[in-house]
């Protein structure tokens, strides 16, 4: 049977639309970094160096989600539009959220968002949100600083966490333990090493509770999330997330991972002391053979200021209000209300003269500010943590 070259279009048209509606897979890459997704939206190569970390691993949907009111279930997001590059829509089967999840370039690391969004007119349900890469590590070494690794066996399961104590009096959390609930990284990057370095790190200027695992049974690196998602949030039951995904010298590894996430973020790393170095409480640094190898900037105490000054150490004294015993006549703190903020400056003042026989001591040294200025500052503190949490 001939068919002919209109027929032969209308073919290539169908085949081309059966493909796109059943998706493509996506690669987005950043440096020597590659993360491929398939279309049901799971992980399936994650490149390093040029070496596909995945191996012999099974592809794993990236996003899942658990509502710990229902159970202890982690569904995964269905696609429902959209690609991983410009931002991926998932829907999250039965547990009434949705999300976009956007994995994009960040200088030279691979920088992952979720958005994710509740139906409203639900009360406040506690959440996990987890992220997957598959990676054959067996073998590899697990940091849990930068004096300590691990070698990675078969089957265990790694990770660096701290319990927070009050998650377990909460009640929807009660017995699920293999949910790990309360639970949170000590550091702000974990670090994997074998042939390749990768570090998975979330951003310090975004605080929450998060910790992350390498599961050799599972092999997968997982980042998982600890939240709520509440009505009573600036934007009702909506979280924001994200971290980085990078690259690292294997044979350096933790410092290497750390030295790459400065230069990521250099500004949360600015240095703004003029003369830097150690710092040395109370001890005589006349004591210490060859001092200056130890790059003293500063002593405390005082206690030999002419030494200090010969090998260029600066000195300090610390003082407290309780240190120098500084009580208001006529004043119980057990039962009377707190004085106004000028007269405990006042005090501290004639303490700080009494004490130093310097007259000025205390406001030039004094950590402290007026009415106004405190209320300034704390309207800054709390805005910030208001925008930073998305509280109302």
């Amino acid at each position: 049977m001939r068919i002919s070259g209109l027929e032969l279009v209308l073919c290539c048209v169908l085949i081309l639309g059966f493909a796109a509606c059943q998706g493509q897979a996506a690669t987005v890459g950043s440096g020597d970094l590659a993360l491929t997704l398939d279309d049901a939206g799971q992980v399936t190569a994650l490149t390093v160096s040029g070496t596909n970390v995945v191996g012999g691993a099974e592809a794993a949907p990236l996003v899942t989600l658990c509502d710990v009111t229902k159970g202890q279930e982690f569904v995964a997001g269905a696609p429902a539009g959209g690609t991983v590059a410009e931002g991926l829509a998932l829907n999250f089967e039965g547990l009434q959220a949705t999300a976009t999840v956007k994995c994009e370039p960040f200088r030279e690391a691979l920088q992952v968002t979720c958005d994710l969004k509740g139906a409203e007119g639900l009360p406040a349900r506690g959440m996990l949100l987890r992220f997957a890469f598959p990676m054959d590590c067996e073998g590899w070494r697990w940091h849990d600083d930068m004096q300590t690794s691990r070698e990675i066996g078969a089957g265990e399961v790694f990770e660096n966490v701290r319990p927070l104590r009050a998650w377990a009096d909460l009640p929807e959390w009660k017995d699920q333990p293999d949910l790990r609930m309360g639970y949170s990284n000590r550091n702000f990057a974990t670090v994997l090493t074998g042939p390749v370095g990768l570090c998975l790190a979330a951003p310090l200027d975004r605080p929450c509770i998060f910790r992350t695992a390498y599961d050799d049974g599972a092999k997968q690196l997982q980042m998982v999330y600890d939240f709520a998602l509440s009505p009573d949030t600036a934007t009702p039951n909506a979280v924001s997330f994200s971290f980085l995904l990078y690259s690292s010298d294997p044979a350096w590894g933790f410092r290497a991972a750390l030295q790459r996430y400065y230069d990521l973020f250099p500004q949360m790393f600015e240095v703004y002391a003029k003369e830097q170095g150690m710092w040395m409480a109370f001890s005589p640094l006349s004591q210490i053979d060859n001092a200056n190898e130890f790059y003293f900037g500063l002593q405390e105490g005082a206690r030999e200021p002419a030494y200090d000054d010969k090998i260029g150490v600066l000195d300090c004294t610390y003082f407290t209000h309780a240190g120098q015993f500084a009580w208001i006549p006529g004043y119980d703190g057990e039962k009377d209300p707190l004085p106004p903020h000028e007269r405990l400056v006042e005090v501290m003042t004639e303490t700080f003269k009494k004490h130093t026989g310097v007259a000025d001591m205390y406001p030039r040294v004094g950590l402290h500010n007026s009415k106004e200025e405190l209320d300034i500052r704390r309207a800054r503190v709390y805005g910030d943590i208001i925008a930073q949490f998305n509280l109302d």
